[in-house]
């Protein structure tokens, strides 16, 4: 049929997939489980980390806010203190040039 004159007598074609290519397929889909399970274990270690991070970030920008804001209320009072002083200034200074 599908044979020539110098062929070998019989080829026999079997359409089995033998027992070593289905453990290497099932060891490969293991490993690549395996690598994904660790790739997500890492990645939710890292978001853990950052989230830490953005978490001791917050507060730290939360003290500084505070640390400003009393210090524009320390400013505020140092300038009414100043004006209240220049104000006195100026009235003693009137009163002097009034007295000559």
């Amino acid at each position: 049929m599908n044979q020539r004159a110098g062929d070998p007598a019989v080829v026999r074609i079997d359409r089995t997939i033998p027992l070593w290519g289905i453990i290497l397929l099932a060891v490969s889909i293991c490993g690549q489980a395996i690598l994904l399970w660790q790739g997500q274990r890492e990645q939710a270690q890292e978001q853990k980390n950052f989230g830490q991070k953005v978490e001791a970030l917050t507060a730290t920008v939360k003290t500084m806010d505070d640390q400003s804001r009393l210090k524009d209320t320390k400013d505020v009072l140092r300038d009414e203190r100043i004006a209240d002083h220049e104000k006195r200034l100026t009235r003693i200074e009137t009163k002097l040039e009034a007295g000559r």
